[in-house]
């Protein structure tokens, strides 16, 4: 039976996550209220990482929506 890869991160050591496939919300610190409030429209589609896969989608138009970021049997 094959480890899932969201319980495989929690233990792996911080050298050991640059190496897998959350490296950038896994390197990253937890997104405040405050900086989720205050996130701009660009002219491009702008991601703000959570932690562990989860992440902040701040589009064009000003909406906000939150995303997950996983492997599914990878």
């Amino acid at each position: 039976m094959a480890i899932p890869a969201y319980a495989v991160a929690t233990y792996l050591s911080q050298s050991q996550r640059s190496k897998g496939p959350f490296e950038g919300p896994l390197e990253r610190p937890m997104l405040t209220e405050v900086a989720r409030r205050k996130a701009l429209p660009g002219e491009k589609n702008r991601k703000l990482y959570d932690e562990r896969g989860l992440f902040l989608l701040v589009r064009p138009s000003g909406s906000k929506v939150w995303r997950m970021k996983y492997l599914f049997a990878g």
